[in-house]
């Protein structure tokens, strides 16, 4: 599955895996921050389930964020060198 982000305000939905996360965010000279994430807390199978735990990893530490070509697109860089990318699409 995909890892969707909604922006709304100064709060950040994550959903993707198995559960869905949210919380407040800030993002300050291109470094993304979470407060702490709230979850749903369905039982999925293992992988989805490590997949939640990972997300969940990777949204409690800053996070670089940048633009792509034409603002499309965004990309989301950990210490770590994980990265994730994004394709901005309008609110439906």
């Amino acid at each position: 599955s995909s890892l969707r982000l909604r922006f709304a305000g100064h709060r950040l939905a994550v959903s993707g895996g198995c559960n869905g996360m949210g919380g407040a965010y800030a993002l300050r000279d291109g470094v993304l921050t979470t407060g702490e994430m709230a979850s749903t807390l369905r039982a999925c199978d293992p992988p989805l389930m490590e997949a939640d735990a990972e997300i969940a990893r990777l949204f409690s530490t800053p996070l670089q964020l940048r633009w792509g070509a034409g603002g499309k697109r965004f990309s989301l860089h950990d210490k770590a060198g994980v990265t994730l990318l994004f394709e901005a699409m309008a609110q439906r």
